[in-house]
């Protein structure tokens, strides 16, 4: 072997990154990071609450092993995606397929909406960019029942139903029910039941439903979902089917259930009152509560014990509920919260109901 050999094997083995006298360049891609390129479509048009599927390839160059992590990173609020794989480790001249699923939210309004593809080994990063089209031309206004009304956990009903708002203008307004049996069901809306959708948008609701009266609850209680858009009239027809209540009744009076502020300055003070009735033969103490109260309401329950005889003489609960903080981003939504109903020796008439009064403005 000569002396220029000897030097080559020299630099090369110690991997130098200078060119010392006599020695030929280095190639730098034997001792610095592994490479690579990302090819892939990125663009796509989709309809809100959609998915779609963007295939991505790195192709790995150079002579060294490359440990990538993948993701989507800057994606708008509310978008999600998923990433598969999330990692690969692929030697040089092959190569990696990514498959990413973009989905956008319900409501998304028209336009383009741009993120990243990202490539990562913990030093370099390639990013190839993604942009999706969002385009709801293809809607006609709707009004559509997602899900009958099923029983909740704390003895409330939800139906879910999906409003859609075609081409042109806007829907500004509420929604509301006109013909529920009033006189036996309390309801309201989740979030809330305001309208504010721009042209080729969609909104997904829910309707609570609670008895007001379990005595005449049970069985059939017929519901009606309207909203309106230049005079026309959108409905549905959701129903639920009640069943008897054994260990116990109850029936709540509402007699405001608003607080929060008038214009004016005044306070408003939400007030229910709460009657309890049990069978005969379940004397006893009973205390009454409210759980998951938030934080900006308080609440007096009086009295606060009640003494049942053993006759089943109903006993009643005046509930009074003021919020005493602001709390604007509940204004003109409904507060949750449960009635709790305690026995003291008889668990089996406990009662946990869902219940809710109304936000006004601040």
């Amino acid at each position: 072997m000569n002396l220029v050999s000897r030097i080559v094997g020299y630099c090369v083995a110690l991997t130098l990154l200078l060119t010392l006298a006599g020695c030929p360049a280095v190639d730098k891609t034997i001792i610095t990071n592994a490479t690579w390129t990302i090819v892939g479509n990125g663009s796509a048009t989709v309809m809100p609450g959609n998915s779609q599927t963007l295939t991505f390839t790195a192709n790995v160059n150079g002579t060294a092993l490359a440990n990538l992590n993948f993701s989507v990173e800057s994606l708008p609020t509310g978008w999600t995606s998923n990433v598969s794989p999330t990692s690969a480790s692929t030697s040089p001249g092959n190569s990696a397929t990514v498959n990413v699923i973009i989905t956008p939210p319900l409501g998304t309004a028209n336009g383009d909406y741009t993120m990243v593809f990202r490539a990562t080994n913990g030093t370099n990063t390639t990013e190839s960019p993604i942009v999706i089209t969002i385009s709801n031309s293809n809607l006609t206004t709707a009004l559509e029942l997602l899900q009958d009304f099923q029983p909740g956990s704390s003895g409330e009903y939800v139906a879910q139903f999906r409003i859609t708002n075609g081409a042109p203008g806007a829907v500004i307004g509420s929604v509301a029910s006109p013909t529920t049996d009033f006189f036996r069901v309390y309801q309201w809306y989740r979030p809330d039941n305001v309208l504010l959708l721009g042209a080729n948008q969609t909104a997904d609701y829910s309707l609570v439903a609670v008895p007001k009266d379990t005595t005449i609850f049970p069985g059939t209680n017929n519901f009606q979902i309207e909203f309106q858009k230049n005079s026309m009239s959108y409905t549905i027809n959701p129903s639920l089917t009640a069943p008897a209540y054994n260990d116990f009744d109850f029936k709540i009076d509402p007699k405001d259930v608003y607080v929060g502020r008038f214009v004016s300055g005044t306070d408003l003070s939400a007030n229910f009152v709460f009657t309890v009735i049990l069978p005969a033969g379940n004397a006893g103490k009973y205390t009454l509560t409210l759980g998951n109260l938030h934080p900006s309401l308080s609440a007096v329950i009086v009295p606060a014990v009640a003494d049942i005889d053993a006759g089943g003489t109903p006993v009643s609960f005046d509930v009074t509920i003021n919020r005493t903080t602001d709390h604007p981003e509940q204004n003109y939504a409904p507060y949750e919260f449960i009635i709790q109903g305690r026995h003291d020796s008889k668990p089996t008439t406990n009662i946990n109901q869902l219940f809710s009064v109304n936000s006004l403005g601040p």
